[in-house]
């Protein structure tokens, strides 16, 4: 079977999960898009449109998909649903990496619910949306899950009562509801919070969150500030990081402590009574970083090692913002309605979570046999690591040649019934 036939057998198998999941014209509508953003590398909907060469005019193919994607609570369905058919494959998760990224439009004037958001590129403040973002990483660190992703403009939420920490919890509780597991929740500085860390204390939610140093701890009792107790751990393990930058593995060095400490009480005075893991890192030449960690630990070498191997995949959700906005142009995304744009938003990362989940076993054909030129050299090692760059190129060569409409194997069950009916 030849690599066009194979991809396209692959999409059909995702793709047809859904087909219980959501009406007939729903299901098309998932089915195209997921064809189309592929095959063009665009969020445009009359590139994607053309792309699906249906008999209609291109017009008429526009305005259905954009009438699907009008429609309210669609985002909630397609997440619930795309949790729950992957679950099994989604449960293979250790570590849940949570950030929060942006969708600037410095030059959108008539979409709705324009926010003012950090530009994390230029460092400063433009027109846009939020964005926050959940993947899935394995113990090993070489499979990505693409799981949540919700766009939001602050006062298009829920009013008075929205703010950035409940969003960041009902994210975080609907993973939690379809994976049912012990993942561990992975956040940078900006998840040093209150409300998030008590929450998920309360939960029995595992978590490493950086901090900024400047909450209070308790230590046998005492009260103390977290960096200058952090600045006096003494390093008793010495860890080294591998990190593949293109086909270059760097080594960092790390020495690193770890001390039991206890948070203040939510309502009242003391320490409460959940040991936390507090890890001082230092990289010697560069400087210090700390870290609160909720595991399952008992010993201070094992709440180290999985607290640098938590914090070390967060780097992985960078590139993965990187990538979409690179080879998939999502910052071009032209919607006017909010609610297009959320749905838009919600099928995208379902339809990046193809690309990241499930052609892992097809990877390295679709590399060599595309016809663009990815792989200079022939080698293996041109084909591990972060390829998802050269997967998304070649899938945009494979694809124009499948013929999406033709998905064998697809059974209405419906009609398989009444044929049973009939025959007997």
């Amino acid at each position: 079977m030849d690599i066009t036939k194979r991809v396209q057998v692959k999409l059909n198998q995702v793709t047809l999960k859904y087909q219980e999941e959501f009406s007939r014209p729903i299901y098309k509508f998932i089915r195209d898009m997921h064809y189309g953003i592929l095959c063009t590398g665009h969020v445009h909907l009359n590139k994607i449109g053309s792309s699906l060469k249906e008999d209609v005019s291109l017009k008429k193919t526009t305005e259905r998909l954009s009438s699907h994607l009008g429609r309210e609570g669609l985002d909630t369905e397609l997440t619930a649903s795309h949790l729950r058919v992957n679950k099994r494959r989604f449960a293979e998760s250790k570590y849940l990496i949570v950030d929060m990224s942006d969708i600037i439009k410095p030059y959108a004037e008539k979409m709705e619910g324009l926010d003012r958001v950090y530009d994390g590129s230029t460092k400063e403040l433009g027109d846009g949306y939020w964005q926050l973002n959940i993947i899935g990483v394995d113990k090993t660190g070489t499979s990505i899950m693409p799981l949540v992703s919700a766009l939001y403009a602050t006062d298009r939420e829920g009013g008075k009562g929205f703010s950035e920490n409940k969003k960041i919890l009902e994210s975080v509780d609907t993973v939690r509801e379809h994976l049912s597991g012990n993942q561990i929740v992975v956040y940078d500085r900006g998840g040093d919070r209150c409300k998030l860390i008590y929450r998920w204390l309360e939960e029995k939610q595992y978590f490493i969150i950086r901090q900024t140093g400047s909450r209070n701890i308790f230590v046998d009792e005492e009260k103390k500030n977290l960096k200058k107790y952090a600045e006096k751990i003494r390093p008793s393990i010495e860890i080294a990081v591998q990190k593949r930058r293109g086909n270059r593995i760097k080594r960092r060095h790390f020495q690193c402590g770890a001390r039991k400490v206890y948070l203040p009480k939510a309502y009242g005075q003391g320490p409460m009574n959940t040991a936390l893991w507090l890890i001082s890192v230092t990289e010697p030449g560069k400087g210090k970083s700390w870290y609160l960690s909720y595991i399952p630990a008992k010993t201070e070498k094992e709440a180290i090692e999985i607290t640098m191997e938590g914090y070390g995949y967060r780097w992985k959700i960078e590139e993965v913002h990187r990538q979409v906005k690179t080879d998939y142009h999502l910052e071009k995304v032209c919607l006017r309605r909010y609610v297009a744009l959320k749905n838009f938003n919600a099928l995208f990362w379902i339809v990046m979570s193809f690309v990241y989940c499930h052609l892992e076993g097809l990877s390295i054909h679709i590399l060599s046999y595309s016809k663009a030129p990815l792989l200079y050299r022939r080698k293996i090692k041109e084909c591990i690591g972060f390829n998802y760059y050269k997967l998304s190129k070649a899938l945009q060569n494979i694809l124009p040649n499948v013929n999406h409409r033709q998905i064998k194997g697809i059974r209405d069950p419906k009609v398989k019934n009444q044929l049973i009916l009939t025959f007997t």
